[in-house]
């Protein structure tokens, strides 16, 4: 299973607007790609804390094998 292979990572619901590279398991965004982040939608629930909570808009950060920054952070409201 996935969590045994990677049993440090989390998992989340998201899209990828742009294109990618697969690499046997891997998807790695290409530059200028966009990547959206449910971060209050994990696939495998379980721990609740993400540290991108923390993160501002121009914040980099690794995103598996690719370097990202942070565009946009927004919450879900619900009514």
């Amino acid at each position: 299973m996935i969590l045994k292979e990677y049993p440090n990572s989390m998992f989340y619901i998201g899209l990828l607007k742009g294109s990618y590279e697969l690499n046997k398991n891997t998807i790695t965004p290409v530059r200028g790609s966009t990547v959206i982040m449910y971060t209050n939608k994990q696939f495998f629930p379980g721990n609740q804390f993400f540290p991108g909570d923390q993160f501002s808009p121009d914040d980099p950060f690794d995103l598996g094998n690719a370097k990202a920054k942070v565009i946009s952070k927004k919450r879900e409201s619900w009514c």
